[in-house]
């Protein structure tokens, strides 16, 4: 029964590049909703996002990975947090081991 999480319109493109063992991909998300409560916007927000990754000898995989949020109106507005709603930053190392 949570209405904000469910009837999403999620829009992903991407781009990626790969330079032998390095990787980069760059994504960009879009978040819509279906079913519209509230004031009528239906603008989740946007999503951009950027990720490096490196394959050490075919059995390591380091990388790492960051990306900014925007909220919508739907959120801004009808969550009522105006201007109070700001871009999110955020990010993260990771790696994966293969045996």
């Amino acid at each position: 029964g949570n209405i904000t999480a469910t009837n999403l319109n999620v829009i992903n493109g991407h781009f990626s590049k790969s330079l032998g063992a390095l990787t980069f991909r760059f994504d960009f998300y879009n978040y819509t909703r279906n079913w519209v409560v509230g004031n009528g916007n239906d603008a989740m927000g946007n999503e951009y996002a950027i990720m490096l990754k490196y394959n050490y000898k075919n059995n390591l995989t380091i990388g790492a990975t960051a990306g900014m949020w925007m909220p919508g109106d739907h959120i801004k507005l009808d969550w009522g947090l105006g201007d109070d709603a700001d871009n999110a930053i955020g990010g993260y190392i990771w790696f994966a081991k293969t045996f």
